[in-house]
């Protein structure tokens, strides 16, 4: 959109105005046919990228008799509506106010939808999750392909003045050219489709070019040999790469025919004579009227009509590129359109997607947090013989290895086995063309995606038993990547998020990750279950063996008993061996250090409740004694007491575990520890969402390369923070020592003691 309005700005409405001779010396003569070239040359691949992306050849087989009949209505009823607004203008405003645009180019500028925007849009509002949204796509898609025959075959039959034979030329060469392209497919790019080289790409990219140069010599227009080249264009590693290549080919040259187009456009001149307004009348009645068509039809297959009048607004939004096809190279051209008509639809373009935006935020409302969000689902209640449910995500494939490295040390068995379920997550940025692609991945999610490196990660694991693997897409913006992830986590009933936060080398990388670390810091507030961020330093993992050395720093709270319940997991694993190390205040003697294979005692007794603080250390210390319990006779887990009295020596201590250890496991947040042990240590919080001791274990002073930071989730319903309920029902015990009666409200409180039935049932459940 900024591309957009500097090209105004830069033109006659603006600063062809006010300072013509500053145009004059941007925009010299001599350079506007060279400006001109390079930007066709960049339509030419816009329109061959969104083909590859919306894999044209491919669709005809998923084509739905729904989304094929709101197509062709979406298609026909603006040049019905539009000639019934002409025809009542006409008879109502005097000849002065009558529109000097033929109607032809205003139906057809209102029935061709930019898919590129109609995906950024449902994706914005979150829309492609709804019928409405899904059927706009589809449709578009559908029409799409509706499109590439009916405009080859009007561009072939064009009248040309003094030349009879030329329609039965162009449409002998476009069947010649048609099938030439076809050849060539089956032949030389089958061949090829596999192998990513540097010459096989320029190939492609110079065969697409000279494709657009031969449908305009031919007579119909340069974009229709591109769409047609990427129809029977194979799918392979080969378009995977070409894909990439162009996108940042098309983000440089598409630019320069808007530029070129704001040096022809005059805002001034829209309403200069009574028929513009008459023609934003038409404008807007015809857009109405579309929508309101579709809504009609779209009742027809059961659908709601606000549903489909949603639908039939989607199909409605334009792209600046609509407007430059239609009226610089189809009418300005050939003077059939006026300048005052080609100025107005221009700017429509920015006005229709002002209306679009605004009447979804008027018909369409987001569902609710259902109840099922508000539940308690953490890894230290639950039960050992149920599924482990995990949502990982992933912004990118840097931290693939990294997680299967995390899940082959994590116990999976028959009666417990980790259901994964793998979210890759695509940033859709506006007027990218990539995005088609991804939103038709997801909603095509029955597609093997062969080429999807996170797809080909998993699929190459053979060690991974009883680990069943899900793959998911979702593209959104960083604003609402967030509700992806937790609804998903609500469909998936996911125990455990993991999302990936990677230190990048590069200022590039590290900008991209700033922007997901708001993503994070909204998962973390808004999670319907337990969270772990996955840290990974550097470059990318290349081992995916599974980690042997793993240490946990125990502080205390409820985050640090959520990574010691899934140290426990881990710990069940056979080959892990696990460090739990716990750091207490200075008031005890020397560090104890204990290995489970010897026997024991437990540390320290339960002591008396009396204040918050206090409360929460007595849950503590019933973990580790549970734990301990439940780790007797393992010798790869050892436990650790450690007392340090200021955060020089909290560092120092954690500094000395580091050598050997693959994966540091810590809570992020240690609401009871004493602040003298981390005295210093909160000028050092750079990464608040990593909590203070996860951010210095990712810092420059500490050499850990993994490092997973735990959040347990928090049951925000009827009772306090940090509540736990137990599953059997009746009274439920919270870290706090309260006891909270499910059939009131009425709290009463009492000391919990070691041998309560209630707290011992919770525990073991736990560990």
């Amino acid at each position: 959109m900024a591309t957009r309005q500097a090209s105004l700005l830069l033109g006659p409405s603006a600063l062809g105005r006010w300072a013509p001779s500053v145009t004059r010396a941007l925009f010299p003569e001599s350079s506007k046919v060279v400006l001109t070239m390079l930007g066709q040359l960049g339509l030419i691949y816009w329109f061959f990228l969104m083909g590859l992306q919306l894999n044209l050849g491919s669709q005809l087989k998923r084509i739905e008799k729904k989304s094929m009949a709101v197509a062709v209505v979406s298609l026909l009823s603006p040049f019905l509506v539009a000639h019934l607004c002409v025809v009542t203008a006409d008879s109502l405003v005097p000849e002065s106010m009558r529109i000097n645009v033929p109607i032809f180019y205003v139906a057809v500028f209102l029935a061709l939808p930019a898919i590129s925007v109609l995906a950024h849009t449902g994706i914005e509002h979150k829309l492609l999750e709804t019928p409405s949204g899904r059927l706009a796509l589809s449709s578009a898609i559908s029409m799409q392909l509706l499109l590439i025959p009916i405009f080859h075959l009007a561009l072939s039959f064009k009248p040309t003045p003094g030349q009879p034979w030329a329609p039965l030329w162009r449409l002998t060469s476009s069947v010649i050219f048609i099938a030439v392209v076809f050849a060539l497919s089956r032949t030389v790019l089958a061949r090829i489709k596999n192998k990513v080289n540097g010459s096989f790409s320029s190939f492609i990219l110079i065969a697409v070019a000279v494709a657009g140069g031969v449908t305009e010599a031919i007579g119909t227009h340069l974009t229709t040999g591109p769409l047609i080249f990427a129809i029977f264009m194979p799918n392979g590693l080969l378009t995977a790469a070409l894909v990439k290549k162009l996108e940042d080919v098309v983000a440089l040259l598409v630019p320069l025919i808007f530029t070129m187009i704001g040096q022809q456009i005059d805002l001034a001149k829209m309403f200069t004579g009574p028929s513009g307004w008459t023609l934003a009348v038409v404008l807007l009645a015809t857009f109405l009227g579309k929508c309101m068509v579709v809504g009609l039809v779209t009742t027809l297959f059961d659908y709601a009509f606000v549903d489909g009048f949603l639908a039939g607004v989607l199909l409605t939004t334009k792209g600046m590129i609509d407007a430059v096809l239609l009226g610089w190279s189809a009418g300005a051209e050939e003077h059939q359109l006026a300048e005052q008509g080609f100025v107005i639809l221009v700017f429509s373009v920015i006005v229709i997607n002002f209306v679009v935006t605004l009447l979804i935020r008027l018909l369409h409302r987001r569902p609710a947090p259902t109840e099922s969000d508000m539940s308690c689902r953490t890894l230290q209640h639950m039960r050992w013989d149920t599924p482990f449910r995990v949502l990982a995500c992933f912004h990118g494939h840097h931290m693939v290895t990294t997680l299967i490295s995390l899940l082959k040390a994590t116990q999976a068995t028959s009666k417990s086995p980790i259901k994964l379920s793998a979210l890759r997550l695509v940033h859709a940025t506006a007027g990218c063309t990539t995005v088609v692609g991804d939103v038709n991945t997801t909603l095509n999610s029955s597609q093997d995606d062969q080429n999807n490196p996170i797809t080909v990660a998993f699929s190459s694991q053979k060690s991974m038993q009883n680990i069943l693997v899900e793959h998911f897409t979702r593209t959104s913006t960083y604003s609402t990547m967030d509700e992806d992830i937790t609804k998903l986590a609500v469909d998936t009933d996911s125990a455990f998020i993991i999302l990936p936060f990677q230190r990048h080398l590069s200022e590039t990388a590290e900008s991209n990750g700033n922007y997901f670390r708001s993503v994070v810091q909204k998962v973390l507030t808004n999670a319907p279950c337990s969270v772990g961020i996955l840290v990974h330093r550097g470059l990318m993992r290349t081992s995916t063996h599974a980690f042997r050395h793993v240490a946990v720093l125990f502080f205390g709270g409820p985050d640090d008993r959520e990574a010691l319940a899934f140290a426990a997991r881990m710990a069940k694993q056979e080959g892990t061996n696990i460090s739990i190390v716990r750091f207490l205040p200075a008031s005890h003697s020397s560090t104890k250090s204990h290995k489970m294979g010897a026997e024991w005692t437990p540390v320290h007794s339960m002591r008396t409740v009396s204040d918050d603080i206090d409360r929460e250390k007595v849950v503590d210390d019933y973990c580790i004694s549970q734990f301990q319990m439940q780790m007797a006779g393992k010798k790869s887990v050892s436990y650790t007491e450690k007392f340090v009295s200021c955060g020089a020596e909290t560092v120092a201590s954690i500094q000395s575990m580091n050598h050997g250890r693959e994966l540091f496991i810590v809570g992020r947040c240690q609401p009871t520890i004493d602040s003298a042990m981390i005295s210093g240590m909160e000028e050092w919080n750079e990464f608040p969402e990593l909590g203070l001791m996860g951010d210095f274990l990712v810092s420059p002073d500490f050499s850990a390369v993994s490092v997973l930071v735990v959040q347990q989730h928090v049951w925000q319903k009827n009772v306090s923070d940090n509540a736990f309920v137990s599953l059997e029902g009746g009274k439920h015990p919270n870290v706090t020592g309260a006891w909270y009666s499910s059939k009131s409200n009425v709290t009463v409180r009492q000391t919990v003691g070691q041998r309560d039935p209630a707290w011992q049932w919770n525990l073991n459940v736990a560990f």
